[in-house]
């Protein structure tokens, strides 16, 4: 079964947030929005939604397979 694109997608800003120091790639995100128009700091927001929503689904799936290969020694 191939992921869709999505999850995809999720993966690679999911293995960006581990690569680089998050806190200040946000502090950064955070200090250029004063620059920009307003809507281009409703564009950075989406992107820091998908940072949040991506960390919090690759946290909860690897919880799950950890449970599952536990679950598999002990039978």
């Amino acid at each position: 079964m191939v992921p869709s694109t999505n999850i995809i997608g999720r993966f690679v800003i999911f293995s960006l947030c581990i690569n680089l120091n998050l806190k200040r790639v946000l502090k950064k995100f955070y200090s250029l929005t004063f620059l920009f128009k307003r809507n281009d700091t409703f564009l950075i927001l989406k992107i820091l939604r998908i940072f949040r929503k991506a960390t919090k689904f690759y946290s909860h799936f690897i919880k799950s397979f950890l449970l599952t290969k536990i679950k598999l020694q002990f039978k």
